[in-house]
């Protein structure tokens, strides 16, 4: 029976998590990932890398959706604003996923 690795070297722990080296040394380096030194040799901790990707995962979720920056740009517009933007545009309307309001083609919010 094989025996279970505790800790990995960089390249092991880059192969296994999928980063590279100089993004674990970076994370090493910053404290956000643990590291054994014994003599010459950096050992990352089975345990200390799936804490961090853990941590990785956990963070992304609590994240707020991405907002399209251009659509929060449109809901800033006045109604007024709005006509002219489609006016300049050449737009008979603007599709209502962009504004909450549709502007029609004779310009009035509807």
């Amino acid at each position: 029976m094989p025996i279970q690795k505790i800790n990995l070297t960089v390249d092991q722990a880059a192969e296994a998590s999928g980063l590279g080296r100089t993004t674990l040394f970076g994370l090493i380096a910053s404290c956000e990932l643990e590291s054994i030194k014994v003599g010459r040799r950096r050992l990352i901790p089975v345990t200390a890398l799936d804490a961090y990707m853990e941590r990785l995962r956990s963070e992304q979720n609590e994240r707020p959706a991405r907002r399209n920056p251009l659509a929060d740009a449109v809901e800033e517009l006045s109604d007024d604003q709005l006509r002219r933007v489609v006016a300049l545009l050449g737009l008979r309307q603007l599709p209502e996923q962009e504004r909450g309001a549709v502007v029609d083609s004779g310009g009035a919010a509807a």
